[in-house]
């Protein structure tokens, strides 16, 4: 009850200083014919606070559509309009018009992304594209396209179709729209559909806004999996990080362990992982806007395409793995202020998760003694994809070398590290 107190003192607080900041903001505008930006955000839902200072930091006029008041982007804006991102397409278009922005911006939701496509496509402004915006929020448009492209994937058909592959067990079952392994689930047999239908699990992911239906099964597909995190520009692709993510073997879900940005992984896999990469964007539809790719490696050595999409994705740890600010490189080069990125240098960043007390101990320590190298952390129970974890941390190093040799000695090395990084890869 108090922390619920407390938590409506705070947001009303920043609600406050949100419009008095954001009133003189206006005000000082006043006059300067600053050039306009107008950025999409779902307020706490999916806000884009990190685009909005980056645009603000560029002086630009930056106009904020929510369906509510941004107190979140406020105090690095200078107006804004009650409009739903996700279906006032008609209103916006017609403020859009008046406002006559150079860029139209979002973050991190993929369902935004239709009505930056529509508003730019309408004023002639760089956009994500029609195909990206689908396939970004659609696993079937996604999988269609792969498909038609010949481009490696995975085998799958709709949840409730009597069509498609016969099933070869395990697989996976996923919604057609959703993020971060919500209402994705391990299925070893035909019996654990029905059970995954009555699951508490799946009625959960059906209340989730960000999910939609129908369901999809795959086949699962065991291998190291790669992201690849960057920035199109006029269907130039630069790449900023690969970031390599290991989830926890605790069926009937999959719970990250770990996510290590820039791993050190040979120059032959690079090229493979990035050549696919590049067709699997150009066949996904990618003009413009950040991307982020996830891919996996199969016991055969192919690289398949698993998932997509065309906005940003872990933003604050890239820039931090790379040396770049990746929020002011894709506000750049979306409003034309740059045509390139900056010079890109790698470090080793790893993002590690605690399902146990053990490892939340081990933690502790290594902060304890080297707050330095700690970038982030959280030592306290939260729940990420539907799955209860005691913390997380993320650590950062000049190189991989020297987070091997740290971490060893705190007992937080993954022991998976030793089978990926010092064998042939």
């Amino acid at each position: 009850m108090l922390l619920h107190f407390l938590y409506t003192v705070k947001k009303k607080v920043k609600f406050i200083i949100a419009k008095i900041k954001m009133q003189f903001n206006k005000l000082n505008a006043k006059d300067k014919n600053l050039k306009v930006v107008v950025i999409l955000s779902l307020n706490e839902l999916g806000p884009s606070v990190s685009v909005a200072k980056q645009a603000y930091t560029q002086n630009l006029y930056v106009h904020i559509f929510s369906p509510s008041f941004p107190y979140l982007e406020g105090k690095f804006a200078h107006n804004w309009s009650k409009i739903d991102p996700r279906t006032d397409f008609v209103k916006a278009l017609n403020i859009t018009r008046k406002l006559k922005p150079i860029a139209i911006l979002l973050e991190e939701k993929n369902l935004l992304l239709p009505m930056q496509c529509f508003l730019a496509d309408k004023l002639n402004l760089k956009s994500v594209g029609r195909k990206a915006a689908e396939t970004s929020n659609s696993k079937i448009a996604l999988r269609e396209c792969l498909d038609e492209s010949n481009i490696p994937s995975v085998l799958w058909k709709k949840l409730d179709e009597d069509k498609g592959f016969e099933f070869d067990f395990p697989c996976i079952i996923k919604p057609d729209q959703g993020t971060s392994s919500k209402g994705v689930m391990l299925i070893q047999k035909c019996e654990d559909i029905l059970s995954f239908k009555k699951s508490d699990h799946y009625k959960r992911a059906l209340k989730d806004l960000s999910i939609k239906k129908p369901f999809l099964i795959e086949k699962y597909i065991k291998g190291r999996q790669f992201d690849v995190e960057g920035i199109a520009l006029n269907k130039k692709y630069y790449f900023i990080s690969i970031v390599e993510e290991f989830y926890e073997n605790c069926p009937p879900f999959f719970p990250p362990k770990w996510f290590h940005f820039n791993p050190p992984i040979n120059d032959d896999l690079k090229k493979v992982i990035f050549e696919n990469s590049k067709k699997s964007l150009r066949a996904l539809g990618v003009i413009n806007g950040a991307f982020h790719l996830e891919q996996r490696i199969d016991e055969k050595g192919i690289v398949r395409s698993l998932d997509y999409a065309n906005r940003m994705g872990y933003n604050s740890l890239v820039s931090l793995a790379s040396g770049i600010n990746v929020t002011e490189n894709y506000v750049k080069m979306m409003t034309g202020i740059s045509n390139n990125i900056g010079e890109i240098k790698h470090k080793s960043v790893l993002q590690l998760y605690a399902l146990d007390y053990e490892t939340l101990s081990n933690m502790k320590n290594f902060y304890n003694n080297h707050a330095n190298h700690v970038f982030s952390k959280q030592f306290s129970k939260f729940d990420f994809a539907f799955q209860l974890y005691l913390g997380r941390m993320t650590i950062v190093f000049e190189n991989y070398a020297k987070l091997n040799e740290k971490l060893k000695k705190y007992n937080l090395l993954p022991k998976e590290f030793n089978k990926f990084y010092y064998n042939k890869n």
